[in-house]
């Protein structure tokens, strides 16, 4: 089951969802992004610094040459224009990040800065479960939802955890509509996020995401 399958259906993040699961077996299980062998590239003695504007440059060189003849694109060309331009929206927040501080971070400290943004993403993205479930629960087709209460069920037993955290904490004022759009995290004022969220906690969303992307997590 797909959270983001139940929220959303606008085709532009069907197409990136594809993509996503497609770069993800060929980083996961290649350890390659776009044909390129990312293991190959960090023993060659580069710093994680020239890594990352390595990944933005060929980044940047993929998408420019997308929109240059987009009249005649493939559905294989689109898929590396998505991951190409998530690649450089991601690598230059990252940099952003680094060059802002006073020393530039060890790759421990890339490594905690680049899981700690996941985990805010994550822990936002998990505050749509409660409307799935819902959701699901209340399916208008009579056949369909005898399995779906089913679904549901697995769902719910599955994110008893999860749910359990969210109710202890306090998440920023928004509706079940809201929560599904980075967009409207990106509203708050920082001072809101921070009073509802502890520092070791609370949601940080890189600034570098669409204002249209939706946030949703696949759970199964």
């Amino acid at each position: 089951m797909h959270v983001e399958e139940s929220l959303n259906v606008n085709s532009d993040l069907v197409k990136a969802r594809k993509a996503a699961r497609r770069m993800w077996t060929d980083v996961e299980v290649y350890s390659r992004w776009l044909q390129t062998d990312l293991q190959k590239k960090a023993r060659e003695g580069r710093t994680s610094k020239d890594i990352l504007q390595w990944l933005g440059d060929e980044a940047i060189k993929i998408v420019i040459e997308f929109m240059r003849r987009k009249n005649g694109i493939l559905d294989h060309s689109l898929r590396k224009f998505i991951a190409a331009n998530s690649m450089y929206r991601i690598s230059q927040t990252i940099l952003l990040h680094c060059n802002t501080q006073e020393n530039w971070p060890n790759d421990e400290g890339i490594f905690e800065f680049i899981s700690s943004m996941i985990a805010d993403m994550l822990s936002a993205c998990f505050t749509n479960l409660p409307r799935v479930i819902a959701m699901k629960c209340h399916d208008d087709a009579i056949e369909k939802r005898e399995e779906s209460i089913r679904t549901t069920t697995r769902v719910l037993g599955k994110s008893k955890k999860i749910l359990k955290i969210l109710k202890k904490r306090q998440v920023p004022n928004l509706d079940f509509e809201s929560m599904a759009y980075v967009d409207k995290w990106h509203a708050l004022p920082k001072s809101h996020i921070h009073n509802c969220c502890s520092p070791s906690k609370r949601i940080q969303l890189p600034a570098s995401l669409s204002s249209n992307q939706s946030l949703v997590v696949t759970i199964m």
